[in-house]
């Protein structure tokens, strides 16, 4: 659900999940914003490494009022690796 009036904080957080799940490419005025979803076919020791790389990527270049603290993969009922994101005070 989008938040039409976020306070700053909250737009912070929505960013950041933005960020999360918008694949390179598919923002049509910033090609490189998002996190690349091309992952699927590479062994699950470099998954996990490259997924971590790319969300503290991605948020230290669109997001910089705040720090990635660290990156969380669990992976739900399917197999897909679901990236949670702690954020704080950069």
């Amino acid at each position: 659900m989008f938040n039409w009036s976020p306070t700053p904080a909250e737009k912070v957080v929505q960013n950041v999940r933005t960020l999360l799940v918008t694949a390179p490419g598919s923002v049509p005025l910033a090609r490189a914003m998002g996190t690349p979803q091309d992952v699927i076919d590479l062994p699950e020791s470099a998954v996990g490494a490259r997924l971590q790389a790319d969300v503290i990527r991605a948020v230290r270049t669109y997001e910089q009022r705040v720090a990635i603290k660290s990156v969380k993969l669990t992976p739900d009922a399917d197999g897909k690796l679901i990236a949670t994101a702690t954020i704080g005070a950069p």
